[in-house]
């Protein structure tokens, strides 16, 4: 069974998602996932990568391209792109040729491969650095003390923040719970 990342080492892949949105000149919400992807000189493609593949880093040193699948919505392909640059940012060798294929996560786990504790890390680093880059804690407190969503209910202010953020509304709700800002 799979240890889930650290406390510490989820802040340290929080801290280093947040110093990527500042050094592009982000200031607020929704996230450019795409312009920190060029800040990191990470090619983007869209791809028909097949039905079971939702993005893939090929990382040669450190040049890299995150091919995602077309076939995704707006707010899966932002994920996508994000969760690769989290691999490129946190697990890439720039010794050697780094390759990351990520299928669904529901896929992953109803297939009959066993993933080591590694490559099991790695997707929850790889998920948690998307989150935070996606949804920076800092952008979501700014939000949620608004005026305009301060007296909301859990009910309508989470689709509100998940429209405001372009990201969906299960990976909100879950970014917001991990956040303890739900109770």
């Amino acid at each position: 069974m799979s240890r889930n990342v650290s406390g510490l080492k989820l802040r340290q892949v929080s801290d280093l998602a947040f110093q990527l949105v500042t050094s592009a000149g982000i200031m607020h919400a929704p996230v450019d996932v795409d312009l920190i992807a060029k800040c990191c000189q990470v090619k983007i493609e869209k791809t028909d990568l097949g039905d079971d593949v939702t993005g893939l880093l090929v990382a040669h040193g450190n040049l890299a391209t995150i091919a995602y699948n077309p076939n995704q919505n707006e707010q899966r392909r932002r994920f996508t792109i994000a969760h690769e640059l989290g691999h490129f940012v946190l697990h890439r060798n720039a010794e050697s040729d780094t390759v990351f294929v990520d299928k669904d996560f529901i896929v992953k786990y109803r297939s009959n491969k066993t993933y080591s504790e590694l490559e099991l890390r790695q997707e929850q680093e790889a998920n948690a650095f998307a989150a935070a880059l996606l949804m920076p804690k800092e952008f979501i407190l700014d939000q949620i003390t608004s005026p305009k969503l301060r007296n909301l209910s859990e009910q309508d202010v989470i689709p509100k923040l998940a429209t405001i953020f372009n990201v969906s509304i299960p990976a909100m709700t879950f970014r917001l719970t991990n956040l303890n800002l739900l109770y």
